[in-house]
């Protein structure tokens, strides 16, 4: 293969038929006919094409090309530093991995199709779509893949070169069909636009309008004299001409830049050129768009947008893959999650939340910030306050965590008290989180990617917030009141004395979820995370209105039952220290335990003390 051959050691000229081709050989007739306006000469004139065209190509020419081997359906191994990550990165001296992908992506769309060829040496060398092209049979299957030469050449074969390359659809011929054809008209009308409005601003007078006279001039050296004077004022003159005697002034209407609508003719071409390339003019700044976020940025633009050309690009790219390194399932792929997950703090409080505790290795942290191996570091650490199925940090609970020694309290928890399941409390919280997470899908759909203030859904959600916890207080409280009543044998209890109170707590916890959802909305990198952040505190916000409610019933219902006292007690074997110093405390029904909790789970609490809290408490009739 001649074509690939390399250049001669005395003078850097390609050996055989390729010393010609610094000569441009033009576009082949058969491509050239009907086409109005060279895509070079657009992109060098046309502010549109260039905006768009450069944008998506420096956006795809950004993302890293990894290498993949796979083993299974279920398993790949990342190739790094393999062949042909090192061929994609450098693809030959002069030029990297970003100045190729950039180059490719902009023939893609100026030509509709790109080309590159990996010649003899290794190297991945791009071809201008004016210096090949394409023949196809009577079935528009490819048969022949040329590169053009001058008058006095013949054009070289490349069907069998290792080719990275890829078209658009075309009737009747493999090759594609340039956009410029779609926009030619477009374009066309857009500069002529801007002629006519180069005129307006060079040929308008000072002032637009016309001299009234009443009559005439009284002698031919009156008029005479006033015509030199009105020409010497309105060729550039200073100062302010004089009118004859019953002369008036009327001025007519003039264009201004606005009424020329100079901006939006040059947005409307924004959008165009934006739409014929698929791309929402909203990305390229050619009409305003409602991205609160980047995370909603970065998706629209990596997934829908330019998910297809990214693709391709692969596909192409895979084609030489074998060539470079012939193992069985060998692949390349551009990594698009580089440029959608974000950062990573982002991905980190994705990652946590998914899997449940750490995921990294502290060998793994130093060589993503570039610092050198160290001995030891090849271990998982789990904090000791880490379980499996519960925190998943050591900072995720609050201060709750902090002062984590082991005082006697903690050791007869966990060595003599078994924690006492209860069932129906349990699905009391498994069926409040569902409506808690039902409320919170009713917000995501309405509000979406919008940018609201925590007055705002405090004002247009708090009531539908305590609409949706409700029903499940007033389950919780009649649970915990039933059990009461019945142990006291109390036949008179009447549930509706508590509805008034509870409707009133429904109030202040709807408000509290939220206060919480707005600020979650708020502080998250990114809204998708919100919400999945909000998915898991709807659990939190569930099981510290059941406990509530379920407190709230119970003593409600011994004070009306002759109960003399109440105990706290723990039901989790890793629970809050306060708590645990807490538990099997005894008081009279009345009063308040020592940390001013009335029950568990009090609204009087703090956050730390309260939230996700599973606690109960038992009453006795002495």
């Amino acid at each position: 293969m001649a074509y690939l051959t390399g250049p001669e050691p005395a003078t850097g000229v390609p050996r055989g038929s390729l010393d010609w081709m610094p000569v441009d050989p033009g576009i082949p007739l058969a491509q050239a006919a009907g086409l109005a306006t060279d895509p070079l000469a657009m992109w060098k004139s046309q502010p549109s094409i260039r905006k768009v065209v450069g944008y998506v190509a420096r956006q795809v020419a950004q993302l890293p090309w990894h290498a993949y081997e796979r083993i299974s359906d279920a398993d790949r191994q990342r190739l790094k530093g393999s062949d042909v990550e090192r061929l994609m990165a450098r693809p030959s001296r002069f030029v990297g991995g970003f100045d190729l992908i950039r180059d490719l992506v902009t023939d893609a769309m100026l030509y509709d199709r790109f080309c590159a060829v990996l010649d003899s040496d290794g190297q991945l060398i791009r071809l201008s779509p004016k210096r090949w092209r394409i023949t196809g049979d009577y079935w528009g299957r490819v048969t022949r893949i040329t590169l053009l030469a001058p008058r006095g050449h013949d054009p070289i074969d490349i069907t069998d070169a290792p080719l990275m390359i890829g078209w658009g659809w075309s009737d009747d011929a493999p090759g594609g069909v340039s956009p410029m054809f779609t926009l030619a008209t477009i374009l066309d009308e857009a500069n002529e636009s801007v002629k006519w409005r180069k005129r307006q601003w060079a040929e308008r007078p000072q002032f637009q309008g016309y001299l009234k006279h009443p009559a005439s001039f009284k002698t031919e050296e009156q008029k005479q004299r006033f015509s030199v004077s009105w020409g010497r004022w309105s060729d550039g003159a200073h100062g302010t001409p004089i009118l004859e005697d019953g002369m008036d002034y009327v001025a007519s209407p003039a264009i201004s830049p606005k009424d020329a609508l100079d901006l939006e003719g040059r947005q409307l071409t924004d959008v165009e050129v934006a739409a014929a390339f698929h791309i929402p003019p909203e990305l390229v700044g050619a009409r305003p768009g409602n991205y609160s976020n980047m995370q909603a940025f970065r998706s629209m633009l990596f997934g829908p947008t330019l998910g297809p050309l990214i693709t391709q690009l692969q596909q192409a790219a895979n084609r030489i893959v074998p060539v470079v390194d012939d193992r069985e399932g060998v692949y390349l792929e551009m990594s698009r999650e580089a440029a959608i997950n974000g950062s990573m703090m982002e991905q980190a409080q994705i990652l946590q939340t998914m899997v449940g505790g750490p995921y990294m290795l502290r060998s793994e942290a130093r060589a993503r910030f570039n610092l050198p191996f160290v001995d030891g570091t090849e271990e998982l650490i789990v904090p000791l306050n880490v379980l499996e199925g519960g925190q998943a940090s050591p900072r995720d609970s609050g201060s709750q965590n902090r002062d984590l020694t082991t005082g006697a309290a903690r050791k007869a928890i966990a060595k003599n008290d078994e924690p006492e399941e209860d069932e129906e409390a349990d699905r009391e919280r498994d069926l409040m989180v569902a409506e808690i997470r039902a409320w919170l899908a009713t917000v995501q759909n309405e509000i979406g990617e919008l940018a609201v203030t925590e007055a705002e859904i405090v004002e247009r959600y708090g009531d539908s917030a305590a609409a949706a916890l409700l029903p499940g207080l007033i389950r919780a409280a009649r649970l915990a009141a039933h059990r009461v009543a019945e142990e006291a044998d109390n036949a008179d209890w009447d549930d509706a004395v508590m509805d008034a109170y509870l409707k009133e707590m429904a109030k202040t916890k709807g408000e509290q979820v939220a206060v919480g959802t707005a600020r979650h909305l708020e502080e998250a990198e990114h809204r998708s995370l919100a919400w999945e952040l909000l998915t898991v505190a709807a659990a939190t916000w569930a099981a510290t209105a059941v406990t509530d409610a379920l407190g709230f019933g119970g003593t409600d219902a011994a004070r009306h039952s002759g109960m003399g006292t109440k105990t706290w007690r723990v039901t989790s074997r890793n629970p809050r220290n306060s708590h645990a110093r807490l538990n099997g405390q005894t008081v009279a029904v009345d009063e308040k335990f020592s940390n001013g909790a009335r029950w568990p789970g009090d609204a009087i609490l703090s956050a730390d003390e309260s939230a996700g809290c599973r606690c109960t408490v038992v009453f006795n009739r002495n």
